[in-house]
């Protein structure tokens, strides 16, 4: 008996770490927000925005206080989906697009097929102009807003452009290949989460990654204008009435953490909360307030927020940097395999630190937007203007936080700074805006170190 006995308790000893290690692996949700600075979340500070379902993600997940974009759309969408710098892909501005890379194997949508996921890719298509669906990006099945035969849709005065289905009422969403007929009572972000639900209902026994770049809150273009959606009105128990809710950055941020909650309730009733890690984050941020800015960090600066009950540590707000390069090589260690060094990715993975486990962090996060230049410390920032802030212990991006540096005021600490700072700008050098063949699209953006961008391409911003 005690023999017996002796025996199971070796082989349990013995199997028990065999189990964990073959463990499937994490089911992955990246959900990117399109306009929205940090400060906008009760999670980071902000006041009169309820967001139940993010500020819970933060409440039993980890909430990253100081986490890089680009500010812009199509620049941060370029890093994010190949782990490097615009100065290693040439996509400085949604106007001055570098090469296509889709054919890249060390790419989101590949990285993570090549290590066993179903891809799928939701709402927004920014490489319209390079590849027509997102299955050139390594994605098994997509729903993207695109004109197609047979929509009915009120066209938009923008022939050729995304901007010529509407997003939000009425939309043109094609789901694989094929045209969903839409009326003008159905609300695109809507039908985006309907059709996740129905992935992951669908795939609930396979590893999974799904990327929904979503639209809201970014502003909608009707009738030569940009302006909030209205969005549907719910009652009390997230139930649609029938009525819509005029258009603002407040009721678009609360109707997509309600679409947040759908999620995150469907990753529950299929019983895959304990092997989900659902990410959540900003592409730049706010506009007009943060988008295509310069000064400090109000641009590059958004809200990330990582949730996976049973494989994310929680923590109190992290202190830890992230970047946007930093999210192919993070996330492919999570799916079970680290991309090597020579693959030659800008980024450094966090995953140790999200799974709790030894973790060395990054000493300094980058940015450029076209000739604009971010470098920052846990203390100390270099914005694209080239101005020093010591930021002490504050992460709030805005110029009352931080304090200006300068050589009267600070001499040995500035130069000890701009010193260190120095080697990582030498390792990502701003192009040779005459050798590039665009010169007329850099002329718009090429005056960061001037008082201000003219306040006529600041109102441009808002429709990019």
């Amino acid at each position: 008996m005690k023999s017996m006995t002796f025996f199971k308790t070796i082989l349990l000893s013995v199997s028990l770490p065999l189990c964990i290690f073959a463990g499937r692996q994490p089911n992955i949700i990246f959900i990117m927000a399109d306009d929205v600075s940090a400060k906008e979340y009760s999670v980071y500070g902000g006041k009169g925005i309820d967001t139940p379902n993010m500020d819970r993600m933060a409440r039993e997940g980890v909430a990253f206080k100081t986490a890089w974009a680009v500010p812009q759309c199509a620049p941060t969408r370029a890093v994010l989906h190949t782990g490097q710098y615009a100065c290693h892909t040439q996509w400085y501005g949604n106007e001055v697009h570098g090469p296509d890379f889709s054919e890249r194997q060390n790419i989101l949508g590949k990285v993570m097929k090549h290590r066993g996921y179903t891809t799928a890719w939701f709402e927004k298509f920014h490489f319209r102009d390079y590849q027509p669906d997102p299955k050139s990006f390594g994605f098994d099945e997509y729903a993207i807003d695109l004109i197609w035969d047979g929509h009915d849709g009120p066209p938009q005065d923008r022939p050729g452009h995304m901007y010529q289905i509407q997003w939000f009422w009425h939309p043109g969403i094609i789901h694989n290949g094929t045209g969903i007929p839409t009326s003008e009572n159905d609300f695109g972000p809507d039908i985006h989460a309907g059709l996740i639900v129905d992935f992951i209902q669908r795939h609930k026994d396979e590893p999974f990654f799904v990327y929904w770049p979503t639209f809201l809150p970014h502003k909608d273009f009707n009738d030569q204008t940009w302006a909030y959606t209205s969005v549907p009105k719910l009652d009390e128990n997230g139930n649609k009435t029938g009525g819509r809710v005029p258009g603002s950055l407040k009721s678009t941020l609360e109707y997509l953490d309600h679409l947040l909650g759908r999620i995150l309730t469907a990753v529950e009733e299929a019983g895959l909360s304990e092997d989900t890690i659902v990410i959540f984050t900003g592409d730049n941020g706010t506009s007009p307030y943060g988008k295509c800015k310069f000064e400090d960090e109000r641009g590059p600066r958004v809200p990330f927020v990582v949730w996976g009950p049973g494989r994310v540590q929680p923590r109190p707000p992290s202190d830890v940097l992230v970047d946007f390069t930093d999210i192919v090589p993070t996330l492919a260690e999570l799916g079970g395999k680290a991309i090597p060094a020579k693959a030659g990715l800008d980024g450094h993975s966090f995953a140790p630190y999200l799974l709790g486990k030894p973790f060395k962090e990054r000493e300094t996060i980058f940015c450029q937007f076209y000739d604009g230049q971010w470098v920052r410390d846990k203390r100390f920032l270099r914005d694209a203007r080239g101005n020093y802030y010591d930021c002490g212990n504050n992460r709030n991006e805005s110029l009352n936080e931080y304090r200006k540096m300068t050589m009267k005021s600070d001499p040995e600490l500035l130069s000890e700074v701009r010193k260190r700072f120095q080697k990582v700008l030498d390792r990502y050098p701003v192009p040779d805006i005459e050798g590039t063949g665009q010169k007329g699209q850099w002329n718009r953006y090429f005056s960061h170190t001037k008082p201000a961008v003219l306040e006529e391409n600041r109102i441009n911003d808002e429709s990019e």
